[in-house]
């Protein structure tokens, strides 16, 4: 009897999260723009805040949204046009 309950709730347990990763969109198969998922509006709603605070983006911060300030995706240039991915050009020995 035990036995057989314990199984049931194993599988009923498995199915749980199976559906929950799918409301989500944490399943393998997903991503975030898999539309009609938990990521897929979260995300959304993210690019409508970037926009919207572009520039500006610490303001993010008073929505709940952790800021790293001193960050950016993609390489920048820096002052005097140097980029910061191109390695030092090659040192000739005397």
């Amino acid at each position: 009897m035990f036995d057989a309950l314990s199984v049931k709730l194993h599988k009923d347990a498995v199915t749980a999260t199976e559906n929950r990763d799918l409301a989500l969109g944490l399943s393998e198969e997903q991503n975030s723009e898999t539309t009609g998922t938990v990521d897929f509006y979260l995300r959304s709603v993210i690019d409508v805040l970037l926009g919207k605070f572009r520039g500006n983006e610490q303001k993010l911060g008073d929505w709940g949204f952790t800021v790293v300030e001193g960050t950016r995706k993609g390489r920048t240039k820096k002052p005097g046009g140097t980029d910061p991915g191109t390695p030092p050009a090659p040192v000739n020995p005397a």
